[in-house]
């Protein structure tokens, strides 16, 4: 046993990660808790095609997601547990292409590393089972770089037909995907350019790049029937849209989205130490191999690993950018889309201290480290999936106890989209519109604390009695419930 474990010790590694991870992601689905954006996609889902490219138009992602879903959503319409699978495919599908493309390229512990770091992250177990286009625009985005880096050390064809397909499937899914991608696509120019340059194999250089403007033109043409709703989302007046502006409080706030914990505050510190600490020491690594000139030492994958560090980096740039120049429309989780570049580029710098005793003490202790900020992690998605609210309870209330004669009045007007998603449109009224002389049944009145209250002595006017039932609650709004009828 301890000879086999030493002999295949990277593929226990790998792809114990690969399958620890995905477990544990389809452990969180079990459950009817859902955000605001989640409904948004299901009210999506329930349009017919025009009708979900229509509702996207308006709103301010592009439609591909939506139709991927809807290819779930046909086999079981508004399946909660089933759409968050099809938002752990693809997550689960970017661990094996890791494990798989990558580590043939990076090498085992690279990828051990990368693996290590993306699935421990405190900001991407959440979007493994949101139900939205993050887990799809990882993967695509992941596909783009290393399809990139294929063309241009190996000059594939599968992997310039993976390059377009990738990269505009990534923009067709999220805007700062787009934005990704397009780093990528210029990242590549640069290196083809730099190449011929230095009169390096100028043959082969002049064909990538007669394949790359290929695979741009290839893109655009793509793109061309979304362009115009692209351009019109883009410079729609941003007037009192839900991002705040861009501040110091706010660029930090970046920080403690990716690299923080809510159950251990301050963890951000330690993972942009080891962070910081990785990006020096890879630097200074690149120094000095380039001083030394060593011909034998392949420095491809160092300089891999830094474009992939810059894909973040100038994405996060650019949103910042442009939110102080137009209007704020970038928020932390839209980079999302692009951490698993940076997990690469950590795992390959981080794999070369593996060289002596005192790396590999290093390696343990980060490893450790790495691990227990995925096991807190798991216990905030938890929470949040299981714990986090009265979604459950509210649900099954209302499937026993909500009649044919009954109306759902609610007094907080920001919660009416989520409310229309959970109760009958035609019986779900906000409150002051409601006619308590009406013919009715029952009246269960959702009170959000701090808005316009239904009181005991309101009912008496009307001859009405009014019980409170308790507290309930969707999309972590809590509500206490009351049941209003007449005497």
């Amino acid at each position: 046993m301890i000879n086999f474990i030493k002999k295949n010790l990277s593929n226990i590694l790998i792809w114990g990660i690969t399958l620890l991870f995905t477990a544990l992601y389809v452990s969180l689905i079990f459950n009817i808790n859902i955000t605001t954006d989640e409904i948004f996609t299901l009210k999506t889902l329930k349009q017919n095609l025009t009708g979900m490219i229509q509702m996207t138009a308006d709103d301010v992602h592009p439609p591909l997601y939506y139709f991927y879903a809807k290819l779930f959503d046909i086999f079981s319409p508004q399946n909660i547990h089933l759409q968050k699978i099809a938002t752990i495919i693809p997550m689960t599908g970017t661990l094996i292409y890791v494990a798989t493309v990558v580590r043939k390229r990076i090498g085992d512990m690279a990828t051990f590393f990368a693996l290590l770091m993306f699935t421990c992250m405190p900001c991407t177990m959440e979007y493994a089972v949101q139900i939205r286009m993050y887990s799809l625009a990882i993967l695509c985005v992941t596909v783009c770089v290393t399809s990139a880096y294929i063309a241009f050390t190996e000059n594939k064809t599968y992997a310039w037909i993976l390059f377009v397909v990738s990269a505009d499937a990534a923009a067709y899914l999220h805007y700062f995907s787009f934005v990704a991608v397009c780093y990528v696509v210029g990242f590549l120019f640069i290196c083809i350019i730099l190449k011929l340059i230095r009169r390096q194999d100028v043959t082969s250089s002049l064909k990538q790049l007669k394949y790359w403007g290929i695979c741009v033109i290839a893109m655009i043409i793509i793109y061309l029937p979304w362009l115009p709703v692209f351009i019109s989302q883009v410079t729609r007046t941003r007037a009192g849209y839900w991002i705040a502006p861009i501040d110091g409080e706010v660029l930090w706030s970046y920080f403690t989205w990716a690299f923080d914990l809510e159950l251990q505050p301050g963890f951000v510190y330690i993972l942009l130490a080891i962070l910081s600490f990785t990006g020096i020491y890879g630097i200074i690594r690149i120094i000095i191999l380039t001083r030394k000139n060593d011909k034998d030492t392949n420095l491809t994958n160092d300089i891999f690993a830094y474009l992939c560090m810059l894909v973040p980096t100038l994405t996060t740039a650019s949103g910042v950018i442009i939110s102080l120049s137009k209007a704020p429309i970038f928020c932390g989780r839209y980079v999302i889309v692009a951490m698993m570049p940076l997990s690469i580029w950590w795992g390959i710098e981080f794999s070369h201290i593996l060289k002596n005793k005192i790396g590999i003490v290093i390696a343990f202790i980060v490893s450790i480290i790495l691990l227990y900020s995925g096991a807190m992690q798991y216990r905030e998605c938890f929470y949040q999936e299981y714990r986090n609210g009265y979604a459950e309870s509210t649900v099954h209330f209302f499937e026993a106890n909500l009649g044919d004669n009954d109306y759902v009045l609610y007094n907080y007007k920001a919660m009416e989209f989520v409310y229309d998603y959970y109760f009958p449109s035609d019986r779900l009224i906000y409150v002051e519109d409601f006619d308590f002389d009406c013919d009715y049944d029952n009246a269960w009145f959702l009170y959000t604390q701090n808005e316009w209250p239904v009181t005991y002595e309101d009912c008496a006017n009307h001859n009405l009695d009014m019980a409170y039932i308790g507290l309930y609650g969707v999309e972590g709004c809590n509500v206490d419930l009351f049941k209003i009828s007449h005497r």
